[in-house]
C-alpha cells in the first residue's frame, strides 16, 4: 500500500455537519470529514466521543477507500433494511417511511420501556404487513435475565416475523449464556462483540448471525477477512455515514460470500442532507452499486468552518496512531 502522507489527507480535507431527520444515538447533527485520493473519496467520521485508538480504524477505512480500492463484487444490488431509531410508535412509523420499498426493519429498543418498545414493534409490523421481517437491536443494554425475558416477550408478540435480536447483552460471555438458555426460536446476532472485543473464534457456538461494519473494522478488506473466518450468515451494517462512507459498506456487502438478506446500509435516509447529488438510498428496497463523487455545491452547503480545525487536529492525532506499514 502506498500510504498517503498526512499532508495529502489534509490538502483535500472537507468537514461537513449534516442535520438528522430524527435524533439518533443521542445526536441531531452528523459531523463528517472527507478527503480525496487516486481511487476517489474517503470518509473519516468516528463519533465525537471515540478515542484515538477506536478512531484509527475509521481513518484506515477512509484511506482504503481513497487510496487503495476494494475487492471485486460478487453482486451488483444490495437489499436494504430500514433502521428505526428509539422513540414513539408514531416516530417509528414516520422513520419507516424514509426507507422506500424496504420489507425488513431493524428497530432500536430503549431497554427500560418494554411496553413502549412493544408498541413500536407492533406499529412497524402493521405497516410492513405479513411479508415483513423485524430485527431488534438492543445495543447491549440488557442483562442475561432481562434478555431472556424481553426476547421471549417480543417473540410472543411477533412470532416468526422476528428475524433476530442483535447484541442483546454487552459482552460475548453474556450473549453466550442467552444463546444457551433461550427457550424460543429467535436467532441472536452479534455486533459489538466482534468489532470491540475482537471475538471471532467459535462464534457460531455463541450467536447465529454476525454484524460487520466497514469503518469500525478498519476497512472493507479487513472486514472481509473477518467474514471469511466466520462460518455463519453475515449482515453488513453502517455507522450513519454519508453516501461516501456508505459506498464502502456496499462494497463489503457486494463481496461477502455468506450474506444474509437485507443489510443495514440505508441510513443515509436518516440524514437531512448528503454530500452527493443522488444519494445512496433504497429504491424498491435495494441499492445498486455505482461510483459516488461529492458535489462541490453540497460540500459548501453543509460546510462547518467552525469545526474544521477540530477535525484537522483529530486527523493529525489519529494519523500518528495508525500502523502505516
Amino acid at each position: 500500500m502506498n500510504f498517503p502522507s498526512l499532508a495529502e489527507l489534509s490538502d483535500s480535507l472537507r468537514v461537513v455537519a449534516i442535520p438528522l431527520k430524527q435524533k439518533f444515538r443521542g445526536i441531531t447533527t452528523r459531523e463528517v470529514a472527507l478527503f480525496e485520493g487516486p481511487f476517489g473519496w474517503g470518509e473519516f467520521s468516528p463519533f465525537l466521543e471515540y478515542d484515538v485508538a477506536e478512531s484509527s480504524r475509521w481513518l484506515a477505512a477512509g484511506i482504503e477507500s481513497a487510496f487503495v480500492g476494494w475487492p471485486a463484487p460478487k453482486r451488483e444490488v444490495i437489499e436494504i433494511n430500514a433502521t428505526i431509531p428509539d422513540g414513539t410508535p408514531e416516530e417509528a412509523v414516520a422513520a419507516l417511511a424514509f426507507f422506500q420499498g424496504c420489507r425488513t426493519a431493524k428497530i432500536k429498543v430503549a431497554g427500560t420501556h418494554s411496553s413502549l418498545d412493544t408498541a413500536r414493534l407492533v406499529a412497524v409490523e402493521r405497516v410492513l404487513g405479513d411479508s415483513g421481517k423485524i430485527r431488534i437491536d438492543a445495543n447491549g443494554c440488557w442483562s442475561v435475565a432481562e434478555a431472556l425475558k424481553q426476547i421471549t416477550s417480543f417473540y410472543e408478540v411477533l412470532g416468526n416475523t422476528l428475524e433476530y435480536v442483535e447484541q442483546p447483552c454487552a459482552t460475548v460471555s453474556e450473549i453466550a449464556q442467552v444463546h444457551e438458555k433461550l427457550s424460543v426460536p429467535v436467532p441472536l446476532a452479534i455486533d459489538e462483540g466482534i468489532r470491540k472485543e475482537g471475538y471471532t473464534r467459535n462464534l457460531s457456538d455463541i450467536a447465529d448471525v454476525a454484524i460487520l461494519k466497514v469503518a469500525p473494522m478498519g476497512g472493507v478488506k479487513n472486514a472481509l477477512h473477518i467474514a471469511q473466518q466466520l462460518d455463519m450468515p453475515i449482515v453488513v451494517s453502517s455507522a450513519l455515514e454519508t453516501s461516501i462512507g456508505m459506498r464502502a459498506g456496499l462494497a463489503l456487502a457486494a463481496a461477502v460470500p455468506n450474506l444474509l438478506g437485507a443489510c443495514g446500509l440505508g441510513t443515509v435516509d436518516l440524514l437531512g442532507g448528503d454530500v452527493i447529488s443522488h444519494s445512496l438510498v433504497a429504491e424498491d428496497g435495494a441499492i445498486g452499486l455505482r461510483e459516488v463523487v461529492p458535489s462541490l455545491e453540497l460540500l459548501d452547503r453543509w460546510a462547518a468552518p467552525d469545526r474544521a480545525q477540530w477535525w484537522q487536529n483529530r486527523l493529525t492525532m489519529t494519523y500518528e496512531f495508525l500502523d502505516r506499514r
